[in-house]
């Protein structure tokens, strides 16, 4: 904990876990207790094999809301929701070894026993339409990024879902997930 406190003294946050709720709402307040302490750049360090849709849609909301510019630095994974995340950033930046993953949303539905037949049926149907939703948010987010059209997204999304096919960052970079690659990482985290 001691690392991520001085990390944060240097205007720097860790997104190295799945996303939850718990680390979502972590990640927010830091990232608006920066932003309300200066307008200088924060750096957002991602290593995340994603996690759930609607805690990283609400830190992209935070992203966008805060006037300080967030630089995106993948260091190692960047997959699934992460990949949402990263497109929010001002600047997308990846070491040379990072890997992407994008695939589809997964949808997980919770249900008790004491439920009726219709009130599970409504409830596959709301997590349905979520879901859905989530995913034409996350598609027309990373295209508008990337500059592809939604159904190429779609298309990347499809094969990372089939066949688990990661990129690498040069790969990443050339289809605008990123803005460039860290030639030379050396001193990239330092004591200041």
């Amino acid at each position: 904990m001691d690392v991520l406190r001085e990390l944060q003294g240097q205007r720097t946050l860790m997104l190295p876990c799945r996303i939850d709720e718990k680390i979502a709402t972590d990640l927010r307040y830091r990232l608006l207790e920066l932003s309300l302490e200066s307008d200088e750049e924060i750096r957002l360090v991602i290593d995340s094999d994603g996690g759930y849709s609607e805690p990283s849609l609400s830190i992209t909301d935070m992203i966008a809301s805060i006037t300080a510019p967030v630089i995106g630095i993948v260091i190692g994974k960047c997959y699934s929701m992460a990949v949402v995340i990263l497109q929010a950033c001002r600047k997308r930046l990846a070491l040379q070894h990072a890997m992407f993953l994008l695939h589809f949303i997964n949808t997980e539905v919770e249900f008790s026993f004491h439920l009726s037949e219709q009130e599970i049926r409504a409830l596959f149907e709301r997590r349905y339409l979520e879901g859905q939703d989530a995913q034409r948010k996350s598609e027309h987010l990373i295209a508008a990024r990337t500059g592809k059209p939604v159904h190429e997204i779609r298309d990347l999304m499809h094969t990372g879902d089939s066949l688990r096919v990661r990129l690498n960052a040069e790969e990443a970079a050339s289809i605008g997930l990123i803005d460039e690659i860290i030639p030379d990482p050396k001193g990239l985290f330092k004591k200041q």
